[in-house]
């Protein structure tokens, strides 16, 4: 820029006894006007919490603001939004015209192709009927801003589903970004009688961002609609129901379908945004390489989630299950910049991406245990779990490279193995005695056996059932793995009574090593 400039001014002034000291002195003003000139457009962030709403029925007294001000931080610090990027909407500023306003001006006018734009929302959450058909359930999903009023067994005055992704249609090419700490199907019970439990409980130490009014509440055996609600965790449904065009869309909710987002009011935060912040301040890092990725966040709020709710039982009656989606959203980080790509897997992509953990207590080993030497013949691995599911064993290299141990082309094909199905306690080996070929120790170096199971009841996408055994090119790999990750962190909705549980799962790791 510097030389360009000078190029120019000596051009146009010319005269060779004062136009140098002239045209210096106009270069120094040019290059400093050219540096101070701000971008057209920035990463931006809108941060909303409501505790004290115009209609006192719906006071929350929560953590709106306290939340407010932790998700500030978290934008900054994990997000890279400069303290300038972030506005906030509080109480009475959170009307239903200034979210629809702002997210206009702020998110979608004041970013462009290529910035970040995040909303967050912490306060009530409710449902209305759907009008224009597009709702499986018959109910569109809604946050309450400060001006709504509650008439009978309504809400009026929301801000619905359909029009904030509208709204968020609007964010083309940006990186997208809304986290939800409330729900949208107001308080649901498996009991009717329950109800006044539940109302007299909210007004302790466990308050729910939901209307806390007793002819409000719901009942899962006696609404249908709420089934319908409750069922819509199996297809994904969000408050931001597409992706704009060309966008990276990430969309955190607190709880699932028929759940109720819960507040601490004696620490003065929300469940959801406390362990999100917690977690993205590194407690969520499960394998120890610096950075939190976005299942590493999941598993950590997911696993957070049900301790609370183990702790709080009467409070919890519907569980806490909180989502990511969409799903390709989970092979991504919180960042300021997206991930750049490499030409080779590591085991810490992968372990970033499966890190649901293995609470379920699968048993993963080598036999002959690790290291065998070069020239070792018949390596097998052998893996126990405690419930069916199926099984995807993978063999990640140091190089880069990797492999489907299972299942695989000679699979036997009685009781479904071959679609990696496994049983409850009976041991699996890979390879087995039916298989006619060996796993052989032949040069040396070291991996990363990885191990997936997901209850029987789930899919494994990604074509592993009928995967060979064979190097799977990198751009296939990301596939496979995100089709893992997702299946291991899909919720499991037991039966339409009762509450929506967390996936029960499991990702084991085991190290390998061929010495020379």
């Amino acid at each position: 820029a510097r030389l360009g400039l000078t190029r120019i001014v000596r051009k146009s002034l010319g005269a060779p006894r004062w136009g140098w000291r002239f045209s210096a002195g106009v270069i120094l003003a040019l290059t400093c006007t050219v540096f101070a000139t701000p971008a057209l457009a920035a990463d931006h962030a809108l941060l909303i919490g409501i505790d004290n709403y115009s209609d006192n029925r719906l006071d929350l007294a929560g953590s709106g603001r306290s939340d407010v001000e932790t998700m500030t931080g978290i934008v900054e610090s994990h997000y890279g939004i400069p303290e300038d990027g972030v506005k906030t909407l509080l109480d009475a500023d959170a009307t239903r015209s200034a979210i629809l306003k702002t997210i206009e001006s702020w998110l979608v006018e004041g970013t462009k192709p290529g910035d970040q734009a995040l909303l967050y929302f912490a306060g009530h959450g409710y449902f209305s009927l759907d009008d224009n058909g597009d709702e499986a359930d018959g109910l569109d999903e809604a946050i309450i801003p400060v001006d709504a009023v509650v008439t009978g067994m309504h809400v009026l005055g929301l801000v619905t589903d359909d029009e904030l992704t509208a709204l968020v249609d609007k964010l083309e090419g940006r990186r997208v970004t809304v986290i939800l700490d409330t729900g949208h199907s107001g308080h649901v019970t498996r009991d009717k009688l329950k109800t006044r439990a539940i109302a007299v409980e909210s007004r302790g130490q466990v308050l729910a961002r939901t209307p806390d009014l007793e002819t409000l509440t719901r009942s899962i055996t006696v609404e249908p609609v709420v089934k319908k609600q409750k069922a819509e965790v199996i297809k994904g449904a969000t408050l931001i129901e597409k992706a704009p065009k060309g966008a990276e869309l990430t969309v955190w909710s607190a709880v699932s379908p028929s759940q109720t987002a819960l507040v601490d009011a004696g620490a003065k935060h929300g469940i959801f945004t406390d362990l999100f912040a917690k977690g993205l301040g590194g407690e969520a890092d499960r394998n120890g390489n610096g950075t939190v990725s976005n299942a590493e966040l999941l598993a950590y709020v997911s696993d957070g989630a049900q301790a609370f709710c183990k702790a709080n039982a009467a409070s919890c009656e519907m569980g806490l299950t909180p989502t990511l989606e969409p799903n390709e959203a989970l092979a991504s980080k919180p960042s300021a910049a997206p991930t750049p790509e490499g030409a080779t897997l590591t085991a810490e992509e992968v372990t970033d991406l499966l890190a649901k953990g293995n609470a379920q207590g699968v048993a993963l080993e080598q036999i002959p245990p690790s290291p065998v030497p070069v020239g070792t013949r018949n390596v097998r691995y052998r893996l126990t779990s405690p419930a069916d599911g199926h099984l995807l064993l993978l063999d990640l290299a140091d190089d880069g490279k990797l492999t489907q141990l299972f299942p695989n082309q000679f699979t036997r094909k009685r009781d479904g193995a071959a679609s990696g199905l496994v049983k409850a306690g009976v041991p699996v080996t890979i390879p087995d005695a039916y298989y006619g070929i060996s796993f052989d120790a032949t040069e040396p170096g070291e991996g990363t056996i990885v191990a997936i199971v997901v209850p029987a009841g789930a899919k494994l996408g990604g074509g592993v059932a009928t995967r060979q055994i064979q190097v799977i090119p990198k751009d296939e790999a990301k596939a496979v793995l995100l089709a893992a990750a997702t299946a291991a962190n899909a919720p499991e909705e037991a039966s339409s009574e009762t509450n929506t549980r967390a996936p029960a799962s499991a990702v084991v790791t085991l190290r390998y090593q061929i010495l020379p």
